[in-house]
């Protein structure tokens, strides 16, 4: 049965309400010497606080939301643990989830509401809309910080900019004599545009591999049926990494080799791409530093509602495999 703070109270000879007083940390005016038996005692009957209530009596849930448009993706992956670590310290829980913009409810998507924490993480928040969504789904007031390469609007935010570093790659294969450079993408963000001033500039026509979808097998499918039909680029971009690591097994599937045939690049930086016996150059932020930013900036949020905005920008780099 659970131990309640009834039968602490029974156990050291206070009232409840002592209990509850010292317990939530609001017991400062009772003598040392009941403060530390009321411990004792819980310890001792093996007392675990009730978060719900808990949660009423201070307006505290201490659970932080992470939302992301897709937890199966490595590069989310590895920015929840980041911020499970950083939660953790701070002695909050995180709560995961997937958030799909383009559902007609996207509060279906995620599974809870902003009732249920006392902040919100959110990464990749689209533009256009964003503000419109949040209000109309999750009209409560628990704050949000937007992460990411599309931020907008008045919420707090912490933006990656990948144009340079995209620009950056370019340059690195133009250089190195590539002149049939594809661009394997998912949708037109900065990165397809920055491809795109990048070749122009250098005189280059763009070679585009539209995919309907994020999953490997249709990028590796769609990769093997543009190189059935028009032959195999020299370089092909790819939107982010796991686009490139699925690209690689069409590429192979097809008898061409990475690098002597074609040179990959991705975007995003994850740990995969060290362990690979092929050379794929990527984008990579200082996600480390992306992620303490956001946190810290929702921590300062959830002190003071009121305070002004908070912006932030990083710039990603170019990391070249040869």
């Amino acid at each position: 049965m659970a131990v309640g703070i009834k039968e602490i109270g029974e156990q050291v000879g206070v009232s409840v309400s002592t209990v509850s007083h010292i317990l939530s940390g609001r017991g400062s005016r009772y003598a040392a010497k009941t403060r530390d038996a009321v411990l004792a005692g819980a310890k001792e009957l093996g007392y675990v606080p009730n978060a719900t209530a808990r949660a009423l009596v201070t307006g505290r849930t201490n659970r932080i939301a992470f939302w992301v448009p897709d937890l199966a993706g490595r590069f989310f992956h590895e920015q929840t643990c980041r911020f499970h670590k950083l939660l953790r310290h701070d002695h909050y829980e995180m709560i995961s989830g997937e958030f799909d913009w383009y559902m007609s409810d996207p509060s279906r998507s995620v599974g809870f509401t902003r009732m249920d924490v006392d902040g919100v993480l959110m990464f990749g928040g689209s533009l256009g809309g964003l503000r419109d969504v949040v209000e109309r789904n999750f009209p409560t007031k628990a704050p949000i910080v937007n992460l990411g390469t599309q931020c907008e609007g008045n919420l707090d935010f912490v933006k990656i900019d990948l144009c340079q570093a995209t620009r950056d790659a370019m340059q690195y294969l133009i250089q190195a004599g590539r002149r049939r450079i594809a661009h394997l993408y998912l949708g037109q963000d900065e990165r397809y545009q920055a491809y795109l001033d990048a070749l122009q500039a250098a005189g280059l026509p763009p070679e585009l591999i539209p995919c309907t979808d994020g999953t490997k097998e249709r990028v590796r499918e769609t990769v093997k049926k543009h190189i059935k039909k028009s032959g195999c680029p020299e370089a092909i971009f790819c939107w982010n990494d796991e686009a490139a690591l699925a690209a690689l097994r069409g590429l192979r599937e097809l008898g061409r080799r990475v690098s002597e045939d074609v040179w990959l690049v991705g975007c995003d930086g994850i740990e995969d791409l060290d362990y690979l016996d092929a050379p794929i150059s990527t984008i990579v932020a200082p996600m480390e530093k992306v992620c303490a930013t956001a946190w810290k900036f929702l921590r300062n949020r959830m002190r003071d509602p009121g305070m002004t905005q908070q912006v932030a920008e990083f710039a990603a780099r170019f990391i070249k495999r040869s």
